[in-house]
């Protein structure tokens, strides 16, 4: 379910109600009970953070190596 909605947040622009609804119904038409909505509620706002991090960090990094190409460019 983790990977369902990381993918989801790098595929779309959707907010995380809209993760919520798309992870509940993947599960539904999969016919998966569990996680409960408690836990999917969870889930989306973990995946949410952690990708967010990881795109912040994708783009320090892809500053530092654009500065750093611009500075040996001189």
């Amino acid at each position: 379910m983790r990977q369902y909605v990381a993918a989801r947040l790098w595929a779309s622009v959707e907010g995380p109600r809209a993760l919520f609804d798309r992870a509940r119904v993947h599960l539904l038409k999969e016919r998966i009970l569990l996680p409960g909505i408690s836990v999917l509620v969870r889930l989306v706002g973990e995946v949410r953070r952690a990708e967010n991090e990881r795109l912040h960090a994708l783009q320090s990094l892809s500053w530092a190596l654009g500065l750093f190409s611009q500075v040996r460019a001189r």
